[in-house]
């Protein structure tokens, strides 16, 4: 197992009892009237974590494809998913899980170790320089939830309500009782400008959640120009790589890779990593 061996094997082990742990108790009122169940897909979980601790991990990763499906949006099955992808060496599909992982809780930081872990052993993992929205999105967007963002934008717009109506109201008085006016609440301007900008980061967050992103799980694939294998080969993607998706029509994705070029890939060369689901 080469990834346990640079890590350590008992911190992994570790890790992922943290994790079986976190995963338990956070989806407890999900499957709270399922936990009888023996296909529940917290049991399938652990029997998938009993198995990669026991090496089989050929049989540990159909456990946590098979709870993926039962719970998609679980960042405890898809992080383990992807520790088991990597070290059978589908890289491609670990990396699009723990993005994936990452797109469901920007603060789980296990996913974002594996990944800057992949990108040591694999190389950058986008398909060239970063535009400016791209650079943005990976620095910024991409390490706070749209509830945070929508959460400080309305702790913001109260304080600054609260505010502007007091110093108006404090103005009408000292006019009406021609006493000085009440000092300017700095304090207030810089909560108005908090609540524009965070709504616009807001605004921007959201854009980016519905946009729907996917990463190759393919060593090379080749981009058309047009749904079809005979259309002809316009660029090659590598595995690991995230691109956007544009459409899809029955099997073919249009997709580009972020500020570049665009074609059509297979859908099945692709593991659906962030934004709403496009097939």
């Amino acid at each position: 197992m080469p990834i346990l061996s640079r890590l350590g094997f008992m911190h992994k082990l570790h890790k992922l009892a943290a994790g079986l742990t976190l995963f338990l108790a956070t989806s407890a009122p999900a499957f709270g009237e399922i936990t009888a169940s023996r296909d529940s897909a917290a049991d399938i979980y652990q029997s998938g974590l009993q198995s990669y601790q026991k090496g089989e991990l050929t049989k540990a990763q159909g456990l946590f494809l098979e709870a993926l499906e039962k719970s998609p949006d679980n960042k405890f099955v898809l992080y383990n998913l992807g520790l088991t992808d990597f070290q059978l060496d589908q890289r491609g599909r670990a990396v699009g899980a723990w993005r994936k992982a990452l797109y469901v809780d920007p603060d789980f930081s296990l996913a974002r170790q594996a990944l800057r872990f992949a990108a040591k052993q694999m190389g950058p993992l986008n398909s060239g320089a970063m535009n400016n929205w791209e650079a943005f999105r990976s620095d910024l967007l991409s390490r706070i939830s749209l509830n945070r963002a929508l959460a400080f934008n309305a702790l913001f717009l109260l304080l600054s309500g609260v505010f502007t109506i007091r110093y108006w109201a404090r103005r009408r008085d000292s006019l009406r009782y021609e006493t000085p006016l009440p000092a300017i609440p700095y304090f207030g301007i810089l909560c108005i400008l908090g609540f524009l900008g965070f709504a616009s980061l807001g605004a921007t967050k959201a854009y980016d959640t519905f946009q729907p992103r996917a990463t190759v799980i393919t060593k090379r694939l080749d981009v058309h120009s047009g749904p079809s294998l005979e259309d002809a080969s316009l660029f090659e993607l590598l595995e690991g790589h995230e691109v956007i998706i544009k459409q899809a029509i029955k099997d073919w994705a249009q997709v580009t890779y972020p500020g570049g070029l665009t074609g059509w890939v297979r859908t099945e060369s692709l593991f659906h990593s962030s934004g709403r689901r496009p097939w």
